[in-house]
């Protein structure tokens, strides 16, 4: 096996994409992007139904 070869990753978020001498971790991104916005989506969400129980009291 020559230094060159890659071994594919088991865990996908640690799959890199090589370009030049920079390595990008596009799986990982996609991950904190998206847990990112589902807190987000669920504090929104969870201060909507607080506010509409406070408002129908």
């Amino acid at each position: 096996m020559s230094s060159n070869s890659r071994m594919p990753r088991r865990d996908l978020d640690e799959a890199a994409v090589v370009v030049g001498d920079r390595a990008w971790l596009p799986f990982l991104r996609a991950r904190h992007y998206l847990q990112y916005h589902d807190a987000s989506l669920d504090f929104s969400l969870t201060q909507f139904f607080r506010e509409a129980r406070r408002l129908r009291g």
